[in-house]
Parts: C-alpha cells; structure tokens; sequence
C-alpha cells in the first residue's frame, strides 16, 4: 500500500469535525448509546456534557434492581449536561421516580414525559419550554399540574393523558395558557378556558359536553380555532357536536371519531334549527367513521347541504368503534344516498373509504 492511501485511510474525518456538528449529530441518539462514544478518545469525552437533547427510552426494565438502575442512569446524566434544550423520558414502569430538577432548566425547549410517576411536590421554572407532552404521568395531585403548567409561560405545544395519585381539586389556580397553539387533551385534564386561544385543538370526550361544561365551567369562544379533532370514548348523540359547533365560529377542519357508540342512549338527531357560523362560512374539511347508524348519514347530509366552503367530505367505512359481536360491521348500502344528496359547495369531493 503507497505511504498516501495509508495516510488517507488513518485519518479520523469525523472526529475532526467541530463540537458543535458533533454534538448535533449524538442528539439524534438515544442518550444511553451517546454516552458509549466517550470511550474512543479523549476528543469525544467531554461531548456528551454538549449535547443539548437527552432521549431516555427504557422498554428493556425487567426487574427493580435494573429498574433502579435505569433511574439512577436518568438523573445522573441530567445533572451533568450543561445546555439540555429537549428531554424525552420514557418508562415501562409508571412508578420511575423523576428527578425534580428536569422542572428547573432554564434552556429546556421541549419536555416530553411518557409513562412516568411525580409523588412529591414539585417547584417549577421552565421559562424556555415550548413543547410540553404528559402522557400516561401520574401526578401527586392535581396542584403539581397546574404548577408546571404555570411554570411554562411561553407554551405553545401541549398533549396530556393524565391521571392522579390524590383525588384533590387543589388550589393552584391555573392561569390561561395565552401562547398556545396547539393543544392535544383528554376533556377533564385542562379547562376549557386556560386554552381558548388554540388553533388546532385534539380532544378526547370521555364523558357528554354537558358534563365536562360542569367542570369546565366558563365554557369559553374558541376564536382562534381552525383545526378541531374529536374522539368519543362512548359516542352517545351528534348534540355533543352541534353543541361544540357554537364556540368555534371560525373552524375550518372537524375530525370526528367514536371509539365505541353506547347503545344504551337512543340515538335520534334532528337537524338544528340554524347553522352556526363555522358551518356556513368557514368549513373546508369534514371527516367522520361511519358505524352504520343513520344518524350518521343525517349529519353527513347537514354538512354537505350547509357548508358552502366545503372542499372535502370523507366518511370511513371501517369498523372503527370496538367489535361488537352482534353487530358485524357497517352496510355500506345506505351511503349510497349521499352521491344523491344535494351538495351546497360547487367544489366539495365526498370521499367514501373502507
């Protein structure tokens, strides 16, 4: 071999490469495979204290001595990391014990939390996050909520599934979530009126609007919503739809899914007497699953007759709502009605899928 491809193939490219590209590139790796690359040389050692995203994600906890391990891997890495921007931790177990100082870096942007237990009482500055996730985190009490909601003031992405250690209402009282864009709930974890400035809102109903506007109370105007998801635990009556219809005068995207239909509430809609103004003037997009009801069919004809800005109706056909063993899936025969019923909008295409 000549002295100049010996020379060409012992030279180490990348770790020539500037700190800052270096770090950027182990950001993109789970933090614990990161860490493996301080063993190369001394160039790579103090790297990882660099990096400014921490990505926990432990599937492979089969025992409490590991699962304690796993712990104490979380919060020592976290408290030597200087400029952490976004953290992800994720559990198998709900009882990992986070460490509380993940609620006091003043860099953090993003704080993604899957599957994790707080059970002390928790004080919070996270003056930079704008991109909060809690799923499946058990809180203390519905206060340690509200304090870290509080302690984002410039939030703008949240998503929550949350459940409580302590039934207590509190008495921290939250304030309105003024930044937020985006938001991605079940119904009881925020009220309503914390978040009426959101553009695309994702929501989980658990229970009928008339019941969450009880807890919820002050049911406010969302003035800036445009993009409105909605998922029915236990779908009951398309009057929890009209109902949302009144305090969303600008939407223009409505998804609406039901998990499971109660068949124990009999289902008779009738047409509204008016059409909200979302409805009239601003609609663009209309999706629903159909479960064979024809309910359904009556709700899909109201949107098509009324909504004159209507560019795409689409009903799914799938079993969408869970198996019912005497029931074995929609008839697709009654859809036919729609291809004959008046459309408002010279521009709407009904897309009917399986």
């Amino acid at each position: 071999m000549s002295p100049t491809i010996k020379n060409s193939v012992d030279v180490d490219r990348i770790s020539n490469l500037p700190d800052d590209l270096l770090c950027h590139i182990l950001s993109f790796l789970p933090t614990k495979l990161s860490l493996t690359t301080t063993v190369l040389s001394k160039r790579w050692t103090p790297l990882c204290k660099l990096v400014t995203s921490l990505h926990f994600e432990e599937e492979s906890v089969h025992d409490v001595k590991v699962f304690h391990g796993f712990c104490r891997f979380v919060d020592a890495v976290m408290l030597s990391t200087q400029l952490i921007k976004t953290i992800y931790i994720m559990c198998k177990f709900r009882t990992m014990p986070l460490p509380l100082s993940i609620f006091s870096f003043r860099t953090l942007v993003v704080l993604k939390l899957k599957r994790i237990k707080v059970v002390a009482d928790i004080s919070v500055d996270l003056p930079s996050v704008k991109t909060l996730y809690l799923i499946h985190i058990y809180f203390k009490n519905k206060d340690n909520l509200n304090k870290l909601l509080n302690g984002c003031p410039i939030l703008e992405n949240l998503q929550t599934h949350i459940y409580y250690i302590e039934q207590d209402l509190g008495h921290v009282r939250l304030k309105t979530l003024s930044n937020l864009i985006t938001a991605d709930i079940v119904a009881f974890d925020v009220p309503f009126r914390t978040i009426f400035n959101v553009q695309i809102l994702k929501l989980q109903m658990k229970s009928r609007l008339s019941e969450v506007d009880s807890y919820c109370k002050d049911f406010p105007v969302f003035r800036n919503l445009i993009n409105l998801s909605l998922y029915f635990c236990y779908f009951r009556h398309w009057d929890d739809v009209a109902e949302v219809f009144q305090y969303c005068p600008k939407l223009q995207i409505l998804d609406i899914f039901k998990l499971a239909i109660d068949q124990h509430f009999p289902i008779n809609w009738k047409y509204p007497n008016s059409v909200p103004e979302c409805i009239s003037s601003h609609l663009r997009s209309c999706t629903i699953n159909y479960e064979g009801w024809n309910d359904e069919l009556q709700f899909t004809k109201y949107i098509l007759q009324n909504a004159q800005l209507l560019e795409v109706m689409k009903v799914y056909t799938g079993q969408f709502a869970y198996p019912n063993p005497l029931y074995p899936g929609p008839n697709r025969r009654p859809l036919e009605e729609l291809t004959l019923c008046p459309i408002l909008s010279p521009k709407c295409k009904l897309l009917i899928d399986s």
